[in-house]
């Protein structure tokens, strides 16, 4: 029986996919991921040193150096929502999806575009307790929110997904 699923990507189903995609490459990872963090950190380790320095001597060019690195730094969490924000919307075809997973195929249908995937062309998947993504090419994967499914579906894509791998042919390098 195909599994139907009516919804619009939210923010939070694009974050939790682009986390996910992240985590098979250590830059994307650091940047999305931990980067916010990081900068945080180095930014509230540089002005604690420039506080403490800053009793012991003059305003040099050292300070004005440390505060806008510390500006910079404190912004960089704010930058990175932004530009994933932005990708989000300019990546969106319209409000409703409506994805039918069948035995043959894949259909997407958008309020703009509407396409059928072969399994064929499902080069790997990935899944983590938020999102399942099938990649079609390295960067480019349908994105299934699981909130959407119930547990009999989960069950049945799980299945779907295990047999599908197990007889697709490995591409070429």
């Amino acid at each position: 029986m195909p599994i139907q699923l009516r919804f619009s990507l939210t923010f939070a189903d694009y974050m939790s996919a682009q986390r996910l995609h992240a985590k098979k490459h250590p830059w994307r990872c650091f940047h999305i991921i931990l980067g916010p963090y990081v900068s945080v950190i180095a930014a509230a380790a540089i002005l604690v040193d420039g506080i403490a320095s800053f009793s012991h001597h003059s305003f040099s060019a050292v300070d004005a150096a440390s505060i806008g690195a510390c500006s910079l730094l404190f912004l960089h969490p704010f930058y990175i929502r932004y530009q994933l924000k932005s990708f989000y919307r300019r990546t969106r075809t319209g409000d409703e999806n409506v994805v039918t997973i069948g035995e043959e195929s894949i259909h997407v249908k958008t309020e703009t575009t509407s396409s059928e995937v072969t399994w064929k062309a499902i080069r790997n998947h990935l899944a983590d307790a938020k999102v399942v993504l099938l990649y079609l090419a390295p960067a480019k994967f349908l994105v299934i929110p699981k909130h959407l499914l119930t547990s009999e579906q989960i069950a049945e894509l799980q299945s779907l997904l295990a047999r599908k791998s197990a007889t697709r042919v490995p591409a070429a390098s």
